[in-house]
């Protein structure tokens, strides 16, 4: 039982797309692989994360980590924001 809580979790880095619901999370994962042909393709992976403060906004660059499943979708949590994205407000004229 042991060797099973010292597995290392996945870490992965993304930007939030979407913050709707409460405690919910979108992000959009980009890796970049390298095709037979010899050109960089990226791709995506869009996760659904576990927020339970809702600390998180779209557009931040976000730590995300796997863990035990929260409900049918979501299996991962947020760890901590890497890079927030500031919000103006005031007048757009």
């Amino acid at each position: 039982m042991a060797q099973a809580e010292n597995k290392l979790k996945r870490r992965l880095s993304g930007i939030v797309t979407a913050a709707g619901s409460k405690h919910s999370l979108t992000v959009r994962v980009t890796s970049v692989i390298k095709h037979p042909l010899g050109k960089y393709v990226k791709r995506y992976m869009t996760i659904h994360v576990h927020d339970p403060q809702s600390l998180a906004s779209v557009g931040d660059e976000v730590l995300i980590e796997e863990g035990r499943p929260v409900s049918k979708t979501k299996s991962w949590h947020l760890v901590s924001i890497e890079r927030a994205v500031r919000h103006h407000q005031g007048d757009h004229s």
